[in-house]
């Protein structure tokens, strides 16, 4: 396991970067203190391949729990899924003493994001990346939004998050295509970082693009 600290003034978090990390997710939010009012936000694509370990962690929770599957893509990424969001945090009387977590690619991370940084001026949230893409990018820095219109991401917001917990287990089920884009992110901080790293990236490209574990880990620690 590699852990990054994300060092801030304020709001500061770890990123668990891990195989099998999310089994261990209510024992990781239950050492942070952090609310046991979860409304736990899934990609449908997601949901319909990784069920089982999704609903083990529902099942396994001791507070109160909520779950929204969002069928999601770019150009449901809108104040119309956003209102789905409030809509269920709402009904289900989800208060300020409430966690959101993101289980999905970086736009379930978004929407989350900017749901959490709304919602009774703001609930604490924790992102769960199942893309390699939004594992080595969105999934940090805590910038969120959501488009409108034809313009992408002019609404948003900074917010950080309480947690980034990154399972490879999540990338199996990737097409080939998904992990090329989250690839080309990593060869881009390879290229900007040091020479050390880009030799590692261009010496394990075919390992990196089937996914495999030691690979992929020290591709995203370093990302």
């Amino acid at each position: 396991m590699n852990n990054v600290f994300v060092d801030l003034k304020e709001n500061s978090y770890d990123v668990i970067i891990k195989k099998n990390s999310f089994s261990s997710l209510n024992k990781e939010l239950k050492e942070r203190n952090l609310y046991g009012n979860i409304l736990i936000v899934v990609d449908k694509s997601v949901n319909k391949t990784h069920s089982t370990k999704i609903e083990k962690f529902v099942k396994s929770h001791k507070g109160k729990i909520e779950k929204l599957i969002l069928d999601i893509n770019e150009s449901k990424k809108s104040f119309e899924t956003l209102n789905k969001i409030y809509d269920k945090l709402i009904k289900k009387n989800f208060g300020r003493d409430s966690l959101l977590i993101a289980v999905g690619g970086g736009i379930i991370g978004d929407i989350c994001g900017y749901a959490a940084a709304t919602y009774s001026r703001g609930i604490q949230f924790v992102q769960v990346p199942t893309t390699l893409l939004a594992a080595v990018d969105s999934s940090v820095g805590g910038k969120t939004g959501i488009n409108f219109g034809s313009v992408k991401n002019i609404v948003g917001a900074f917010y950080q998050p309480e947690l980034v917990l990154i399972d490879f287990n999540f990338f199996t089920s990737l097409k080939e295509r998904e992990i090329l884009c989250g690839l080309g992110e990593v060869i881009k901080y390879a290229f900007l970082s040091n020479n050390e790293f880009f030799l590692f990236v261009q010496a394990n490209i075919k390992k990196l693009l089937k996914s495999s574990s030691a690979q992929i880990n020290k591709a995203v620690y370093e990302s």
